[in-house]
Protein backbone atom coordinates (compact mmCIF):
# COMPACT_ATOMS: atom_id res chain seq x y z
CA UNK A 1 0.00 0.00 0.00
CA UNK A 2 2.87 2.34 0.83
CA UNK A 3 4.36 1.65 -2.58
CA UNK A 4 1.11 2.69 -4.29
CA UNK A 5 0.98 5.91 -2.28
CA UNK A 6 4.58 6.69 -3.23
CA UNK A 7 3.86 6.07 -6.89
CA UNK A 8 0.69 8.17 -6.76
CA UNK A 9 2.73 11.16 -5.54
CA UNK A 10 4.92 10.90 -8.64
CA UNK A 11 2.04 10.76 -11.11
CA UNK A 12 -1.27 9.14 -11.89
CA UNK A 13 -1.71 5.41 -11.62
CA UNK A 14 -3.80 4.37 -14.60
CA UNK A 15 -3.77 0.63 -14.15
CA UNK A 16 -2.76 -1.68 -11.34
CA UNK A 17 -2.85 -5.44 -11.57
CA UNK A 18 -1.59 -7.96 -9.04
CA UNK A 19 -1.38 -11.57 -10.10
CA UNK A 20 -0.78 -14.48 -7.80
CA UNK A 21 2.52 -16.20 -8.34
CA UNK A 22 2.02 -19.63 -9.81
CA UNK A 23 3.70 -22.74 -8.49
CA UNK A 24 7.34 -23.04 -9.43
CA UNK A 25 8.87 -26.00 -11.16
CA UNK A 26 10.52 -28.42 -8.77
CA UNK A 27 14.30 -28.67 -9.27
CA UNK A 28 14.16 -32.41 -8.53
CA UNK A 29 11.40 -33.60 -10.86
CA UNK A 30 10.76 -30.55 -13.06
CA UNK A 31 7.04 -30.70 -12.34
CA UNK A 32 4.78 -28.32 -10.43
CA UNK A 33 3.44 -29.62 -7.10
CA UNK A 34 2.54 -28.57 -3.59
CA UNK A 35 4.59 -29.62 -0.57
CA UNK A 36 2.19 -32.41 0.38
CA UNK A 37 2.22 -33.82 -3.18
CA UNK A 38 -1.57 -33.64 -3.40
CA UNK A 39 -1.64 -31.58 -6.62
CA UNK A 40 0.86 -32.33 -9.38
CA UNK A 41 1.20 -31.11 -12.94
CA UNK A 42 3.72 -32.70 -15.27
CA UNK A 43 5.72 -30.71 -17.83
CA UNK A 44 3.77 -29.98 -20.97
CA UNK A 45 0.37 -31.00 -19.60
CA UNK A 46 -2.42 -28.54 -18.81
CA UNK A 47 -4.22 -30.75 -16.27
CA UNK A 48 -3.45 -31.20 -12.60
CA UNK A 49 -3.32 -34.67 -11.02
CA UNK A 50 -4.87 -34.85 -7.56
CA UNK A 51 -3.65 -37.51 -5.12
CA UNK A 52 -4.96 -38.49 -1.70
CA UNK A 53 -4.13 -40.78 1.19
CA UNK A 54 -1.29 -43.25 0.81
CA UNK A 55 -0.82 -42.22 -2.84
CA UNK A 56 0.69 -38.93 -1.58
CA UNK A 57 3.06 -40.86 0.69
CA UNK A 58 4.16 -43.13 -2.14
CA UNK A 59 4.80 -40.18 -4.45
CA UNK A 60 6.73 -38.32 -1.74
CA UNK A 61 8.87 -41.39 -0.97
CA UNK A 62 9.83 -41.86 -4.62
CA UNK A 63 10.40 -38.09 -4.96
CA UNK A 64 12.71 -38.16 -1.91
CA UNK A 65 14.71 -40.98 -3.52
CA UNK A 66 15.24 -38.82 -6.61
CA UNK A 67 16.21 -35.94 -4.33
CA UNK A 68 18.92 -38.16 -2.83
CA UNK A 69 20.20 -38.85 -6.35
CA UNK A 70 18.73 -42.32 -6.89
CA UNK A 71 17.50 -43.07 -10.41
CA UNK A 72 14.84 -45.51 -9.13
CA UNK A 73 13.60 -46.98 -5.88
CA UNK A 74 13.22 -50.68 -5.18
CA UNK A 75 9.61 -51.66 -4.57
CA UNK A 76 10.99 -53.59 -1.58
CA UNK A 77 12.46 -50.43 -0.01
CA UNK A 78 11.53 -50.17 3.68
CA UNK A 79 10.29 -46.57 3.45
CA UNK A 80 8.21 -47.36 0.38
CA UNK A 81 6.74 -50.50 1.96
CA UNK A 82 5.82 -48.44 5.00
CA UNK A 83 4.06 -45.91 2.72
CA UNK A 84 1.90 -48.54 1.01
CA UNK A 85 1.27 -50.56 4.17
CA UNK A 86 -0.18 -54.04 3.75
CA UNK A 87 -0.34 -53.83 -0.02
CA UNK A 88 2.18 -55.90 -1.96
CA UNK A 89 2.94 -53.18 -4.51
CA UNK A 90 2.44 -49.39 -4.77
CA UNK A 91 0.16 -49.75 -7.80
CA UNK A 92 -2.36 -51.67 -5.64
CA UNK A 93 -2.85 -48.56 -3.50
CA UNK A 94 -3.58 -46.47 -6.58
CA UNK A 95 -5.96 -49.18 -7.85
CA UNK A 96 -7.94 -49.19 -4.59
CA UNK A 97 -8.15 -45.38 -4.61
CA UNK A 98 -9.37 -45.40 -8.22
CA UNK A 99 -6.19 -43.66 -9.38
CA UNK A 100 -4.82 -46.24 -11.84
CA UNK A 101 -4.64 -43.73 -14.73
CA UNK A 102 -2.78 -41.27 -12.49
CA UNK A 103 -0.31 -44.01 -11.50
CA UNK A 104 0.51 -44.58 -15.17
CA UNK A 105 0.96 -40.83 -15.73
CA UNK A 106 3.30 -40.38 -12.76
CA UNK A 107 5.50 -43.45 -12.50
CA UNK A 108 7.91 -45.33 -14.73
CA UNK A 109 7.69 -49.01 -13.87
CA UNK A 110 9.41 -50.56 -16.89
CA UNK A 111 12.13 -52.09 -14.72
CA UNK A 112 10.54 -54.90 -12.74
CA UNK A 113 10.95 -54.38 -9.00
CA UNK A 114 11.73 -50.66 -9.30
CA UNK A 115 9.70 -47.48 -9.40
CA UNK A 116 10.67 -43.95 -10.46
CA UNK A 117 8.96 -40.75 -11.51
CA UNK A 118 8.22 -40.76 -15.21
CA UNK A 119 10.78 -38.77 -17.17
CA UNK A 120 13.03 -38.05 -14.17
CA UNK A 121 16.60 -39.33 -14.38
Amino acid sequence: MHLLCSLAKEGVITEFKLEAAGPERCPVCGWEHDRQFRHIRRRGTPDWITLRGAACLIFSTVHAAHERGLAALSTNDDALEQAFGGYRHPCKVFDDLGLRAEYKQLFDTRRRGFISLLGVR
